[in-house]
């Protein structure tokens, strides 16, 4: 099929045209007053696990979403973790880092409280069930390039169920997985 160079031509600037008028769209900087409630709120971060370990609970507080302080440390807290008939107290190892003894670990199936008091009297807790692991029926790797990662590392997915559990380690000779 042969078109006219005037046919081509204004094909051409049908197209270029609005392209160039959504390239060259107008940027409105926007200044934003965030003036909402900006109370510090307490974070608290831990895992309890099946393993004979000590258990780590992280406490601090909130900051302001616009300026980047330190983290605030939750001290001096009373925490503790009960599974209805025994309660393990958390000593503070460090400024808002508490820890369990080393001898504590989980059962599955059983319910786990997390209670915790700050010096200031109010108090938290949360409770929920430590589940089983899903049972794996299968284990993959591949080499991957991770630029995250700073090069080349192995995928290795395995399958719990009906989920692929991705997990990334390094690249490195001599280290066996």
């Amino acid at each position: 099929m042969n078109r006219s160079p005037l046919r081509t031509r204004l094909i051409q600037t049908a197209f270029l045209v609005p392209a160039m008028l959504f390239l060259a769209s107008c940027e409105e900087v926007m200044q934003v007053d965030f003036s909402g409630n900006s109370d510090k709120n307490l974070v608290v971060e831990g895992t309890l696990t099946t393993d004979t370990t000590a258990h780590l609970v992280v406490l601090s507080y909130s900051g302001d979403y616009f300026d980047f302080p330190d983290k605030e440390m939750a001290t001096g807290a009373t925490v503790s973790i009960s599974d209805g008939s025994n309660t393990w107290m958390l000593h503070e190892a460090g400024p808002g880092r508490y820890l369990t003894d080393s001898t504590v670990y989980g059962q599955p199936g059983n319910t786990y409280t997390l209670s915790i008091r700050l010096p200031d009297g109010k108090e938290y807790s949360a409770t929920d069930r430590l589940r089983e692991c899903a049972p794996i029926d299968s284990i993959k790797q591949s080499l991957n390039y991770n630029s995250f990662m700073g090069g080349y590392g192995w995928d290795v997915l395995s399958r719990t169920g009906w989920r692929l559990l991705p997990v990334s380690a390094p690249h490195k000779r001599g280290i066996v997985y």
